[in-house]
């Protein structure tokens, strides 16, 4: 009976597995996959073990397939894309007009901006920002002379923080509530007085 298992097991697995192959190249037939999974490959072509393992991992893992698109209960992720979003958005809301946010690419230490009043960078790292973004931020807003400001998504240290309320920049953190919802909250006093005083 011991010897048994492990066959019926290996062979539960080939069927999953081709059940996964077959629904894998039959979306990608249909263009449900996302820019970044490949066409389906063509028959008769076997795969090389890389290939294969990649392939394992963007099948139903990768951000923008098929997966999320026919899963509407998996876990939304928010994106560095969608930190900035919620700066611009918080900038908006204080009376500031005309907010810009940087697109995909190098953006030179600025993701957010009021033109001719304040810049603003955002980090959406896992760790807490030091202080060497702060002061590259800070010598940007010198050189432009307006207003520098920092978002982060996991806050920041203890001496970044010291540094910061030398120069006086506002510091915020930014806290994804669930769904597309994002919360801003000041990290210093001088973001405490930058929100209460607003445009």
């Amino acid at each position: 009976m011991s010897r048994r298992r492990p066959k019926r097991r290996k062979s539960v697995q080939k069927v999953f597995r081709g059940s996964f192959r077959f629904a894998d190249d039959l979306l990608g037939k249909l263009g449900i996959f996302g820019e970044e999974e490949r066409p389906p490959r063509k028959s008769g072509r076997r795969r090389s073990p890389k290939r294969s393992a990649g392939r394992r991992r963007s099948f139903g893992q990768s951000k923008g397939g098929w997966w999320d698109r026919l899963w509407p209960f998996r876990k939304y992720e928010p994106t560095w894309r969608d930190y900035e979003e919620a700066a611009a958005s918080f900038l908006a809301q204080l009376g500031y007009s005309g907010v810009g946010a940087a697109a995909a690419g190098a953006d030179g230490g600025v993701d957010v901006w009021v033109t001719g009043t304040l810049v603003g960078q955002v980090k959406a790292q896992q760790t807490k920002v030091g202080s060497p973004p702060l002061q590259q931020l800070y010598g940007i807003a010198s050189k432009e002379n307006v207003q520098g400001l920092f978002f982060s998504k996991s806050g920041y240290s203890k001496p970044a923080i010291q540094w910061a309320n030398s120069v006086e920049m506002p510091l915020f953190t930014v806290s994804h509530c669930g769904d597309h919802q994002f919360e801003v909250e000041p990290a210093n006093r001088s973001a405490e007085r930058f929100g209460t005083i607003g445009a």
